[in-house]
């Protein structure tokens, strides 16, 4: 019988590999094993492969329908990307998280059950974890340990949703559940940890704005997209979702508005885009689930693009007075950075035109006008996202500065770009590989390419006239707060208040206690002298031997009644 791998465990052997392959290798085995974890994605037909049970569950380590396959290819496309990345730098430890990142949301989004999704989600998480600390930046470990800690959650509350699916049905397929039960809430939650949702989202500002240049590109882009995957599978059109990511849209377009490091605007941007799709999801419609599908896989490599060279240009020591600025020094790259800006603003001949095109006639068609409206308002801050980030890290006063980047990361960035315009100018082969139907849409009409420059245009008005507003610049300098704010600053003032009032309470209890004590000390030492004075030796002797008789009855009495 032919045996059906898993795409993703070519790219978990080869981070394996990684660990003991020299260094000019490793690229290449990056992209080797990405390039054949694809090919596996597109040679087996769509069905469930190779199942087998297990302790009584029926595991599914393959399953291949087009949800699976559209993603799977995303995450294949970006291990090749971000392979090429790797040879312009010696550590050995990061290039293997980062293809366990990757090879573990891969594994993760071709298992037909549970299970296999669950623990192909945890292997990306701990992977994330570990480019954090491959980062070496100042926060690292101490934002490590906040990701593993948060994540840790959503990970105990897929283990839990996944025991009550269990003994409910007797079966843990990876299919639709309802929110409602207790199962299904469960895992929900663990869904909107990973992707973002408002008062969960600290880690994508936190972490990932820590790690390297590769890890700050990967780190949040993959982890969103997995997590969109899971609420494809197992939430859409759950109306909860609606509202949900209406609110992650909007705060994460006030928070990248306000902020002024561009790593920090673009993981708010990213919370931003990521709320707009699960915002989507809400409806749940087919052709707004099919624009979901491929504005997610567009997205993927819009935001490798952009972080990867955010990270570059951020990286420690880069914004050095002395050298010229990197727009000067490399011209390459700065065509690259306007690339990349068009690409996240939509312009014609981008995926990102063409899918954000097919979400818009979605919206119109089968969303109410609330959703279009914040569609239409996602499109015009998108200046205050990832376009402002790149803009600020190149192009501003305190960018990136020194000698060009390497040669393998801007060809990195060039491939990123290349699929971009690639997609852009023929979408036709995503289009029909989004589910859930292949779908027949024609992006390059006058009436979208319209809608989009106006999108543009309202962009750069708001840009120009937050650029003017004094208001709009103390924020920028200093930013909004954000829900982290609670434990970190108010939570340790909270507790040194608590701990104040606790120590205070206990000493003038002590206190308190310790006089009562002495009064009635001194009490009983008066008694005792007066007692002594009163009652003569004689008498003394005598209620001694009275004591004592009755002790000895009782004991008596207790024995003869045990015995």
């Amino acid at each position: 019988m032919p045996i059906s791998l898993n795409p993703g465990f070519a790219l978990l052997l080869a981070a394996a590999l990684a660990l003991v392959t020299p260094r000019g290798l490793r690229p290449m085995l990056a992209v080797a094993a990405a390039a054949l974890a694809g090919a596996l994605a597109l040679t087996p037909d769509f069905g469930a492969h190779d199942m087998f049970r297990q302790v009584g569950l029926t595991v599914v380590p393959l399953r291949l329908d087009a949800a699976a396959q559209i993603f799977g290819l995303a995450f294949a496309g970006a291990g090749i990307v971000l392979g090429l990345a790797m040879g312009h730098r010696r550590d050995a430890r990061e290039d293997c998280a980062l293809l366990a990142h990757l090879g573990g949301a891969m594994t993760a989004v071709f298992g037909g059950d549970l299970v296999t999704f669950a623990v192909g989600a945890e292997i990306s998480i701990l992977a994330a974890a570990a480019l954090v600390l491959c980062g070496r930046t100042p926060g690292a470990r101490s934002a490590a340990q906040r990701f593993v800690i948060l994540h840790a959650l959503a990970g105990a509350l897929f283990v839990v949703g996944v025991g009550l699916v269990w003994a409910q049905t007797s079966d843990v397929r990876f299919d639709r559940l309802d929110a409602t039960a207790p199962a299904g809430l469960c895992m929900l939650l663990g869904c909107l940890i990973r992707v973002g949702a408002p008062f969960a989202h600290v880690w994508i500002k936190d972490a990932p704005p820590r790690a390297g240049v590769l890890g700050f590109a990967a780190l949040a882009p993959v982890t969103t997209t997995l997590a969109l995957y899971a609420l494809i599978r197992m939430f859409p059109g759950e109306p909860a979702l609606a509202p949900i990511g209406a609110a992650g849209l909007a705060f994460g377009l006030a928070q990248a508005a306000a902020s002024a490091k561009p790593r920090t605007i673009l993981a708010y941007a990213t919370m931003a885009q990521t709320g707009l799709l699960v915002m989507a999801l809400g409806v749940g419609a087919p052709l707004i689930m099919a624009g979901v599908s491929a504005a997610a896989f567009a997205g993927l490599f819009a935001a490798l693009l952009a972080g990867l060279i955010v990270g570059w240009a951020t990286r420690e020591g880069a914004a050095s007075t002395e050298a010229p600025p990197i727009w000067r020094a490399a011209p390459a790259t700065a065509a690259l950075a306007c690339a990349a800006i068009a690409a996240v603003l939509g312009l014609p001949g981008f995926a990102t035109f063409a899918t954000g095109a097919l979400l818009q006639d979605a919206f119109a068609r089968q969303a109410p006008d609330w959703m279009l409206a914040a569609y239409v308002a996602a499109g015009a801050g998108a200046v205050f996202g990832a376009g402002r980030a790149i803009m600020v890290a190149v192009f501003g006063k305190a960018g990136a500065r020194g000698a060009a980047p390497p040669f393998e990361l801007v060809l990195a960035t060039f491939l990123a770009a290349f699929f971009l315009v690639a997609i852009g100018i023929a979408p036709a082969w995503l289009f029909g590989l989004a589910p859930p139907s292949p779908i027949s849409f024609f992006p390059y009409d006058w009436d979208h390419i319209a809608a989009r420059l106006q999108l543009i245009a309202a962009a750069g008005l708001i840009l120009a006239l937050s650029a003017l507003a004094p208001l709009a610049r103390r924020l920028g300098s200093g930013g909004l707060r954000d829900v982290d704010w609670i434990y970190r600053r108010l939570g340790p003032s909270a507790l040194a208040g608590i701990s104040a009032a606790l120590r205070g309470g206990f000493s003038l209890w002590t206190s308190a206690a310790g006089q009562a004590g002495e009064r009635l000390a001194a009490a009983a030492q008066s008694l005792g002298q007066r007692l002594d004075r009163q009652v003569p030796a004689g008498g003394r002797r005598a209620v001694q031997l009275t004591l004592l008789g009755a002790a000895g009855v009782v004991l008596v009495c207790a024995l003869a009644a045990r015995g």
